[in-house]
């Protein structure tokens, strides 16, 4: 019985070994490219600039970003092959973007996580509740002044 624990628990450690190995197309060179992508904020608030800076591309590349389909600028790659892209995160974008950038020979990639501006603080208060209250309070207070009033009067008048 001993015997059959440890061939199983053998072979479960060489296919686990197996599982953790790397992809082929990790280390043939399939995806490796030279080109990266970097941007100088990546949280943003709508509407505030942003500039990414993309490296490895072609002399004169022509670089596009995008997102969500909708162009949002561009750049020509310098003779060291860097482009800047330098724009505005478009209005009504919230949460995360992915800006994809085109011209490079790949297709680059970053996210933005857009912050969303709070909701302002609630300063004011709500005083019609306690307008009604003084308003109750000071009509029948009246009724009182009004009602000791009389019973002073039917008062003077008795013992006249």
């Amino acid at each position: 019985m001993k015997k059959i624990i440890a061939i199983v628990a053998a072979t479960v450690m060489a296919l686990g070994l197996l599982a953790v190995a790397p992809a082929s197309a990790q280390t043939d060179g399939d995806y490796v490219t030279d080109s990266t992508i970097t941007v100088d904020d990546s949280t943003p608030g709508a509407g505030d600039p942003v500039t990414i800076t993309v490296t490895g591309c072609e002399a004169g590349a022509t670089l596009v970003a995008t997102i969500d389909g909708s162009e949002v600028g561009t750049a020509t790659a310098d003779s060291d092959g860097t482009g800047e892209i330098v724009f505005n995160v478009p209005a009504g974008i919230e949460g995360d973007a992915t800006v994809l950038v085109t011209g490079c020979g790949d297709v680059l990639a970053v996210v933005l996580s857009v912050q969303v501006a709070p909701d302002l603080a609630f300063t004011g208060s709500d005083s019609l509740p306690t307008a009604l209250i003084a308003v109750v309070l000071i009509a029948f207070g009246a009724v009182l002044a009004l009602g000791a009033r009389r019973y002073q009067l039917a008062a003077v008048n008795r013992n006249e």
